[in-house]
């Protein structure tokens, strides 16, 4: 159980610190200053963490099961739409709770095509779609394969490191 709980714990803190390096790497491309534009302190960003972590528990029966049709393993495209449907409908109550809660718009893609309210976008639901995939199929995976190897005990350091390097 304890395990468990350190998994998914180390899953939120990958998926919000990838997720500050994402709107990071975002604001510099755009040539906006740096500013940290989540409500924490540290790089991170905790919406992206608990999306992920929301993503995993959705799909990683159907990541582990490896659906086939006709020998072609269609997981990752059934895993491609589950996480473009549930990473846009995260999105769009999010970014309502959040606007309400604190009376801020956090994001905003009016104008943006198929945008519905600002919340959410066609493009943006498309870019955490392979966002999601790729930290459930590639991330998630390695982290765990250096988390777990029994091998080589300091592989351990490389995970636990960057997390204690945030609250230390």
């Amino acid at each position: 159980m304890k395990s468990r709980f350190v998994n998914y714990f180390l899953i939120f803190m990958m998926g919000s610190f990838v997720g500050y390096t994402y709107e990071m790497c975002l604001r510099m491309g755009r040539g906006i200053e740096f500013i940290n534009k989540g409500y924490s302190y540290g790089p991170y960003l905790p919406i992206y963490g608990y999306s992920l972590l929301i993503l995993w528990f959705f799909n990683k029966k159907i990541i582990q099961k490896k659906i086939s049709i006709h020998n072609i393993n269609i997981s990752p495209f059934i895993v491609f739409i589950n996480v473009f449907f549930i990473s846009t409908i995260f999105e769009y109550i999010s970014g309502y709770l959040l606007e309400l809660i604190f009376n801020k718009r956090w994001w905003d893609y009016t104008g943006a095509f198929l945008s519905v309210n600002g919340y959410i976008s066609l493009q943006s639901s498309i870019i955490f779609a392979i966002w999601g995939v790729f930290n459930l199929y590639v991330l998630i995976p390695c982290f765990n394969f250096f988390l777990y190897s029994k091998r080589d005990h300091s592989k351990k350091y490389f995970c636990h490191g960057p997390i204690l390097c945030v609250y230390c």
